[in-house]
């Protein structure tokens, strides 16, 4: 924020990526943030590169970039953290885009959920970071010491930090997840503001979510908020294991055959980008088609450092079309 010059009083700087969830179809960026024995070096080197003309800083209708803290568990619950602090990369990236930062925090693994409210949340702020996905641990059973996704909800619009600085909310969906409608309900009621989905490799479980929080946000009276449906590049079966393990899910097998063995091994992006491209239009279509009042955007994710290049072929192949009718899309299909 800044001060106006008359008065002192703040002024709100505007948030692109919260214009787009609002106004259009929103498209998010998802890199690999670098690891947490990167050196300043190297992180500074990721940041030239990836904000060069020839990455990120040439594709204009970019809305956000959004960096992830990525942790794996160990049997007892303890943290072990894969990636650096996520915030100031981002900040670094988007200082010299248009793009809005947006950064996920794993809730469970704060000290307490007073030092989320106290701590957290003025430190990303203070950051110039004011939209923040949460995100839960991987163990259902498993007491944490920090909030669920769900009570960190509450928790951040109560202390109305976020909301102040024009930020917003972010939560996870996993559409395959059984009775996945009512936990995104919830969150949706506790102050979610957006979502972004699992990578998706198919379209059937996403359009069910769609049209069941069609059906309960009428019957419980409440607006049904951005699903961003997110989508990665693969280049052969070697990302197989790490998409299962990212996930916990499996793509396919009739997909699988599709993506590496329909065609040349060459092609394999190729005919990622138009798998995603698909499941787009099959959503956007069923949208239009059914008047569901329910808005999506595109999360491109950046699985692995080898699939760099594929994931900014995706992005840039979703921004020339995104806005466009059905009709650009079917000719991307087709080329």
């Amino acid at each position: 924020m800044k001060a106006n010059g008359r008065n002192g009083a703040q002024e709100t700087k505007p948030n692109r990526f919260a214009e787009a969830l609002r106004t259009g179809t929103p498209l998010v960026f998802e890199p690999i943030v670098p690891s947490y024995w990167a050196t300043p070096g190297a992180i500074e080197k990721r940041v030239r590169e990836l904000t060069s003309h020839n990455q990120l800083g040439g594709i204009a209708r970019l809305d956000g970039v959004n960096a992830a803290e990525v942790i794996e568990e160990e049997h007892a619950g303890f943290p072990i953290y894969k990636t650096m602090d996520p915030r100031p990369f981002v900040r670094a990236v988007t200082a010299s885009i248009p793009a809005e930062p947006i950064t996920n925090k794993v809730t469970v693994h704060e000290a307490s959920a007073e030092a989320f409210v106290s701590v957290y949340i003025p430190e990303t702020l203070a950051m110039g970071i004011r939209n923040i996905v949460l995100v839960g641990g991987t163990e259902r059973f498993h007491k944490y010491p920090g909030p669920s996704p769900l009570e960190a909800n509450l928790l951040a619009a109560a202390s109305k930090g976020i909301a102040t600085s024009g930020g917003l909310l972010g939560n996870i969906s996993i559409p395959d997840r059984r009775g996945e409608v009512f936990r995104v309900a919830g969150k949706i009621l506790s102050g979610a503001d957006f979502f972004t989905t699992q990578i998706l490799f198919s379209s059937e479980h996403i359009v069910e979510e769609i049209r069941q929080l069609h059906r309960l946000s009428a019957t419980l009276h409440f607006e049904p908020q951005p699903l961003l449906l997110s989508f990665a590049p693969t280049q052969d079966r070697k990302d197989m294991p790490f998409v299962a393990g990212l996930t916990g899910r499996r793509i396919p097998k009739k997909t699988q055959d599709y993506l590496f063995d329909s065609g040349p091994p060459e092609d394999a992006v190729g005919r990622s980008i138009k798998n995603a491209l698909r499941i787009f239009l099959k959503v956007r279509t069923v949208i239009e088609q059914e008047h569901l009042p329910v808005p999506i955007g595109v999360n491109v994710e950046q699985l692995t450092q080898r699939n760099a290049d594929a994931s900014l072929e995706m992005l840039r192949t979703f921004a020339r079309v995104i806005d466009g009718d059905s009709s650009s899309i079917r000719k991307e299909l087709r080329a």
